[in-house]
Protein backbone atom coordinates (compact mmCIF):
# COMPACT_ATOMS: atom_id res chain seq x y z
CA UNK A 1 0.00 0.00 0.00
CA UNK A 2 2.84 2.41 0.84
CA UNK A 3 4.48 1.81 -2.55
CA UNK A 4 1.23 2.41 -4.43
CA UNK A 5 0.52 5.62 -2.51
CA UNK A 6 4.05 6.91 -3.15
CA UNK A 7 3.74 6.21 -6.87
CA UNK A 8 0.37 7.94 -6.87
CA UNK A 9 1.93 11.00 -5.20
CA UNK A 10 4.62 11.14 -7.91
CA UNK A 11 1.97 11.04 -10.64
CA UNK A 12 -0.09 13.72 -8.89
CA UNK A 13 2.91 16.02 -8.32
CA UNK A 14 4.09 15.61 -11.90
CA UNK A 15 0.60 16.25 -13.29
CA UNK A 16 0.23 19.38 -11.14
CA UNK A 17 3.59 20.66 -12.39
CA UNK A 18 2.56 20.07 -15.99
CA UNK A 19 -0.77 21.87 -15.60
CA UNK A 20 0.86 24.72 -13.72
CA UNK A 21 3.52 25.06 -16.40
CA UNK A 22 0.91 25.23 -19.16
CA UNK A 23 -1.04 27.91 -17.31
CA UNK A 24 2.19 29.87 -16.71
CA UNK A 25 2.42 30.37 -20.46
CA UNK A 26 -0.86 32.30 -20.33
CA UNK A 27 -0.73 33.89 -16.87
CA UNK A 28 1.98 35.26 -14.61
CA UNK A 29 3.86 32.65 -12.60
CA UNK A 30 2.83 34.48 -9.40
CA UNK A 31 -0.85 34.22 -10.32
CA UNK A 32 -0.55 30.49 -11.09
CA UNK A 33 1.30 29.81 -7.83
CA UNK A 34 -1.10 31.92 -5.74
CA UNK A 35 -4.46 30.69 -6.98
CA UNK A 36 -3.42 27.04 -7.17
CA UNK A 37 -2.15 27.25 -3.58
CA UNK A 38 -5.38 28.93 -2.47
CA UNK A 39 -7.47 26.19 -4.08
CA UNK A 40 -5.39 23.40 -2.58
CA UNK A 41 -5.16 25.13 0.80
CA UNK A 42 -8.91 25.59 1.12
CA UNK A 43 -9.52 21.95 0.23
CA UNK A 44 -6.97 20.81 2.81
CA UNK A 45 -8.39 23.13 5.49
CA UNK A 46 -11.88 21.72 4.93
CA UNK A 47 -10.53 18.18 5.25
CA UNK A 48 -8.61 18.99 8.44
CA UNK A 49 -11.63 20.58 10.11
CA UNK A 50 -14.00 17.79 9.13
CA UNK A 51 -11.62 14.98 10.14
CA UNK A 52 -10.59 16.71 13.41
CA UNK A 53 -6.88 15.96 13.02
CA UNK A 54 -4.72 16.53 16.11
CA UNK A 55 -3.01 19.92 15.94
CA UNK A 56 0.54 20.55 17.20
CA UNK A 57 1.40 24.25 17.40
CA UNK A 58 5.11 23.48 17.00
CA UNK A 59 4.47 21.20 14.03
CA UNK A 60 2.24 23.82 12.39
CA UNK A 61 4.95 26.49 12.90
CA UNK A 62 7.58 24.29 11.23
CA UNK A 63 5.10 23.75 8.42
CA UNK A 64 4.78 27.52 7.94
CA UNK A 65 8.58 27.78 7.71
CA UNK A 66 8.59 24.97 5.16
CA UNK A 67 5.93 26.78 3.13
CA UNK A 68 8.02 29.96 2.85
CA UNK A 69 10.57 28.06 0.75
CA UNK A 70 7.82 26.33 -1.21
CA UNK A 71 6.11 29.59 -2.14
CA UNK A 72 9.29 31.11 -3.57
CA UNK A 73 10.19 27.83 -5.28
CA UNK A 74 6.81 27.54 -6.98
CA UNK A 75 7.09 31.01 -8.53
CA UNK A 76 10.56 30.20 -9.89
CA UNK A 77 9.46 26.73 -10.96
CA UNK A 78 6.43 27.93 -12.91
CA UNK A 79 8.47 30.71 -14.48
CA UNK A 80 10.91 28.09 -15.72
CA UNK A 81 8.13 25.87 -17.02
CA UNK A 82 6.53 28.81 -18.83
CA UNK A 83 9.62 29.08 -21.06
CA UNK A 84 8.72 25.87 -22.86
CA UNK A 85 11.45 23.76 -21.28
CA UNK A 86 9.61 21.37 -18.96
CA UNK A 87 12.00 18.56 -19.94
CA UNK A 88 14.82 20.61 -18.39
CA UNK A 89 13.28 22.38 -15.41
CA UNK A 90 11.37 19.44 -13.94
CA UNK A 91 14.29 16.97 -13.61
CA UNK A 92 16.68 19.66 -12.33
CA UNK A 93 14.18 20.79 -9.69
CA UNK A 94 14.16 17.24 -8.33
CA UNK A 95 17.71 17.93 -7.12
CA UNK A 96 15.99 19.32 -4.02
CA UNK A 97 17.04 16.03 -2.42
CA UNK A 98 20.53 17.57 -2.11
CA UNK A 99 19.35 20.10 0.50
CA UNK A 100 18.51 17.61 3.28
CA UNK A 101 21.92 16.01 2.80
CA UNK A 102 23.66 19.40 3.14
CA UNK A 103 21.60 20.13 6.25
CA UNK A 104 22.70 16.82 7.71
CA UNK A 105 26.33 17.64 6.87
CA UNK A 106 26.11 21.03 8.59
CA UNK A 107 24.61 19.26 11.59
CA UNK A 108 27.80 17.27 12.02
CA UNK A 109 26.85 14.10 10.16
CA UNK A 110 29.49 12.81 7.71
CA UNK A 111 27.98 11.96 4.31
CA UNK A 112 28.51 8.46 3.01
CA UNK A 113 30.11 7.50 -0.28
CA UNK A 114 26.59 6.85 -1.59
CA UNK A 115 25.55 10.41 -0.79
CA UNK A 116 28.63 11.84 -2.52
CA UNK A 117 27.70 9.74 -5.55
CA UNK A 118 24.24 11.29 -5.51
CA UNK A 119 25.72 14.79 -5.49
CA UNK A 120 27.89 13.92 -8.50
CA UNK A 121 25.00 12.42 -10.47
CA UNK A 122 22.80 15.49 -9.90
CA UNK A 123 25.60 17.80 -11.04
CA UNK A 124 26.43 15.74 -14.14
CA UNK A 125 22.74 15.53 -15.03
CA UNK A 126 22.26 19.29 -14.78
CA UNK A 127 25.32 19.94 -16.97
CA UNK A 128 24.27 17.35 -19.55
CA UNK A 129 20.79 18.84 -19.86
CA UNK A 130 22.25 22.25 -20.75
CA UNK A 131 24.50 20.97 -23.58
CA UNK A 132 23.60 22.65 -26.93
CA UNK A 133 21.93 20.77 -29.78
CA UNK A 134 24.06 19.26 -32.52
CA UNK A 135 23.36 22.23 -34.80
CA UNK A 136 24.48 24.67 -32.11
CA UNK A 137 20.99 25.88 -31.21
CA UNK A 138 19.61 25.55 -27.69
CA UNK A 139 16.13 24.30 -26.87
CA UNK A 140 13.83 27.34 -26.68
CA UNK A 141 17.03 29.38 -26.65
CA UNK A 142 17.49 29.41 -22.87
CA UNK A 143 18.53 26.04 -21.37
CA UNK A 144 21.01 27.62 -18.95
CA UNK A 145 18.31 29.97 -17.70
CA UNK A 146 16.00 26.98 -17.29
CA UNK A 147 18.66 25.07 -15.36
CA UNK A 148 19.20 28.10 -13.10
CA UNK A 149 15.48 28.43 -12.37
CA UNK A 150 15.24 24.68 -11.77
CA UNK A 151 18.14 24.75 -9.30
CA UNK A 152 16.72 27.80 -7.49
CA UNK A 153 13.36 26.06 -7.21
CA UNK A 154 15.11 22.92 -5.96
CA UNK A 155 16.63 24.95 -3.13
CA UNK A 156 13.19 26.10 -1.97
CA UNK A 157 11.69 22.63 -2.30
CA UNK A 158 14.66 21.21 -0.41
CA UNK A 159 14.07 23.52 2.55
CA UNK A 160 10.48 22.30 2.54
CA UNK A 161 11.73 18.74 3.09
CA UNK A 162 13.99 19.81 5.97
CA UNK A 163 11.44 21.95 7.83
CA UNK A 164 8.50 19.65 7.14
CA UNK A 165 10.49 16.78 8.61
CA UNK A 166 11.11 18.85 11.76
CA UNK A 167 7.40 19.56 11.95
CA UNK A 168 6.51 15.89 11.60
CA UNK A 169 8.80 15.07 14.53
CA UNK A 170 6.98 17.60 16.73
CA UNK A 171 3.92 15.41 17.16
CA UNK A 172 0.33 15.89 16.10
CA UNK A 173 -1.04 15.16 12.64
CA UNK A 174 1.42 15.53 9.78
CA UNK A 175 -1.48 16.94 7.75
CA UNK A 176 -1.46 20.04 9.96
CA UNK A 177 2.22 20.44 9.08
CA UNK A 178 1.18 20.47 5.43
CA UNK A 179 -1.59 22.93 6.32
CA UNK A 180 1.01 25.22 7.88
CA UNK A 181 3.12 24.88 4.74
CA UNK A 182 0.16 26.02 2.64
CA UNK A 183 -0.27 29.07 4.87
CA UNK A 184 3.44 29.89 4.64
CA UNK A 185 3.55 29.50 0.86
CA UNK A 186 0.51 31.72 0.33
CA UNK A 187 1.99 34.41 2.59
CA UNK A 188 5.25 34.33 0.62
CA UNK A 189 3.50 34.51 -2.73
CA UNK A 190 1.34 37.43 -1.55
CA UNK A 191 4.49 39.25 -0.37
CA UNK A 192 6.10 38.75 -3.78
CA UNK A 193 2.91 39.95 -5.46
CA UNK A 194 2.85 43.09 -3.31
CA UNK A 195 6.44 43.92 -4.29
CA UNK A 196 6.34 43.03 -7.99
CA UNK A 197 2.68 43.86 -8.68
CA UNK A 198 2.11 41.16 -11.32
CA UNK A 199 -1.21 40.59 -13.04
CA UNK A 200 -3.16 38.33 -10.67
CA UNK A 201 -6.46 38.32 -12.54
CA UNK A 202 -7.24 35.01 -14.20
CA UNK A 203 -9.62 34.15 -16.99
CA UNK A 204 -12.67 31.99 -16.43
CA UNK A 205 -11.26 29.38 -18.79
CA UNK A 206 -8.05 29.09 -16.72
CA UNK A 207 -9.78 28.73 -13.37
CA UNK A 208 -10.60 24.99 -13.60
CA UNK A 209 -6.98 24.15 -14.48
CA UNK A 210 -5.67 26.23 -11.58
CA UNK A 211 -8.07 24.56 -9.15
CA UNK A 212 -7.06 21.13 -10.46
CA UNK A 213 -3.37 22.06 -10.14
CA UNK A 214 -3.84 23.02 -6.49
CA UNK A 215 -5.90 19.92 -5.72
CA UNK A 216 -3.34 17.62 -7.33
CA UNK A 217 -0.44 19.30 -5.52
CA UNK A 218 -2.17 19.13 -2.14
CA UNK A 219 -3.33 15.59 -2.81
CA UNK A 220 0.23 14.56 -3.63
CA UNK A 221 1.44 15.95 -0.30
CA UNK A 222 -1.27 14.05 1.56
CA UNK A 223 -0.61 10.81 -0.35
CA UNK A 224 3.11 11.05 0.34
CA UNK A 225 2.58 11.76 4.04
CA UNK A 226 0.33 8.71 4.38
CA UNK A 227 2.70 6.55 2.32
CA UNK A 228 5.58 7.45 4.65
CA UNK A 229 3.64 5.95 7.57
CA UNK A 230 3.02 2.68 5.72
CA UNK A 231 6.42 1.88 4.28
CA UNK A 232 10.17 2.32 4.65
CA UNK A 233 10.86 6.05 4.22
CA UNK A 234 13.90 5.57 1.94
CA UNK A 235 11.89 3.54 -0.56
CA UNK A 236 8.89 5.89 -0.36
CA UNK A 237 11.12 8.94 -0.92
CA UNK A 238 12.69 7.37 -4.02
CA UNK A 239 9.29 6.63 -5.52
CA UNK A 240 7.88 10.06 -4.66
CA UNK A 241 10.89 11.81 -6.22
CA UNK A 242 9.99 10.36 -9.62
CA UNK A 243 7.45 13.15 -10.22
CA UNK A 244 9.51 14.82 -13.03
CA UNK A 245 9.04 11.69 -15.13
CA UNK A 246 5.31 12.44 -15.28
CA UNK A 247 5.90 16.11 -16.12
CA UNK A 248 8.38 15.33 -18.90
CA UNK A 249 6.18 12.55 -20.30
CA UNK A 250 3.15 14.85 -20.44
CA UNK A 251 5.20 17.66 -22.00
CA UNK A 252 6.50 15.30 -24.68
CA UNK A 253 3.19 13.59 -25.43
CA UNK A 254 0.77 16.50 -25.10
CA UNK A 255 2.87 19.55 -26.04
CA UNK A 256 5.24 17.71 -28.38
CA UNK A 257 8.25 19.29 -26.69
CA UNK A 258 11.51 18.30 -28.33
CA UNK A 259 13.61 15.99 -26.19
CA UNK A 260 17.00 15.07 -27.61
CA UNK A 261 18.67 11.82 -26.65
CA UNK A 262 21.42 13.71 -24.79
CA UNK A 263 18.96 15.76 -22.75
CA UNK A 264 16.94 12.64 -22.06
CA UNK A 265 20.11 11.04 -20.73
CA UNK A 266 20.81 14.12 -18.61
CA UNK A 267 17.33 13.98 -17.11
CA UNK A 268 17.76 10.29 -16.33
CA UNK A 269 21.13 10.94 -14.65
CA UNK A 270 19.64 13.76 -12.55
CA UNK A 271 16.78 11.52 -11.45
CA UNK A 272 19.26 8.75 -10.64
CA UNK A 273 21.10 11.21 -8.39
CA UNK A 274 17.84 12.08 -6.63
CA UNK A 275 17.12 8.39 -6.10
CA UNK A 276 20.59 7.78 -4.65
CA UNK A 277 20.32 10.75 -2.27
CA UNK A 278 16.83 9.77 -1.15
CA UNK A 279 17.88 6.19 -0.47
CA UNK A 280 21.12 7.05 1.36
Amino acid sequence: MGVLLALASAVAWGSADFLGGVQSRKLSSVAVALWSQVAGGLALLAFLLLSRQELSAEGFAWGVAAGVGTGAALILFYRGLSGGEMAIVAPVSASAAVVPVVASLLGGNTPSGLQFSGFALCLVGAITISVPDRDGRRLAGRPLNAVGLGLAAALGFGFFYVFADRGAQAGGSVLWVIGGARAGSMATILAVAALSRPQLRVTRSSLPALVLTGMLDTGANVLFAIAATKGELGVIAVLGSLYPVTTVALATLVLRERLTALRGLGGAIALAGVAVLSAS
